[in-house]
């Protein structure tokens, strides 16, 4: 690193990239694609580095395949060190949305990517589980605990064997008479 140099004097130029930039070549009184060249002072010269963005791109794999479908935003074949890539997923009917895993994380359907290397990313997709409801033709009701009366209406309380409360169970129909600790919903 001198201000001048002389006549036949060899200088060694090495080309260092900033962090999301690597060395593309050489103009001027350098040519080539090596980021270290070596240039022999017999006049004044001129010399270019050229560097250009890292890119980078992103997999996206869908678990099972039949799951759903994944958007990418932008959706482009590779991007440029830094840039921010948004994914979306939509489950297919008779799937859920579960989370994204690899070089991604989250419960959320979509997830935003900065691209700072090569990313693997997985959308996990579920069977959604259908609740089959069951049809009762009638219910007796034997303790009068499970029976809650409102506005003229009885409202019957499901549990199970352990006297625990179903949660979600719910009972529709009128009564066949007045309301009492054995009567049966039809």
């Amino acid at each position: 690193n001198k201000a001048s140099y002389n006549h036949g004097e060899q200088v060694t130029l090495t080309a260092t990239p900033n962090e999301g930039y690597v060395f593309d070549h050489w103009s001027g009184d350098a040519t080539g694609t090596n980021p270290t060249v070596t240039i022999t002072m017999n006049g004044n010269k001129n010399v270019t580095a050229h560097f250009k963005a890292k890119t980078y791109t992103i997999t996206v794999t869908i678990n099972p395949a039949e799951g759903g479908t994944v958007t990418k935003n932008p959706d482009k074949a590779t991007y440029t060190h830094g840039e921010q890539v948004t994914l979306t997923a939509t489950p297919n009917q008779g799937f859920r949305f579960v989370n994204w895993s690899g070089d991604a994380a989250g419960t959320n359907s979509t997830v935003t990517i900065a691209m700072t290397s090569n990313k693997q990313v997985t959308a996990n997709f579920a069977v959604v589980t259908q609740e089959k409801k069951k049809h009762v033709k009638s219910i007796s009701v034997t303790k009068q605990k499970y029976i809650k009366f409102v506005r003229g209406k009885a409202e019957v309380l499901i549990v199970d064997a352990n006297d625990a409360p179903v949660e979600g169970a719910t009972v529709i129909g009128q009564w066949a008479r007045g309301a009492s600790d054995r009567d049966t919903l039809v």
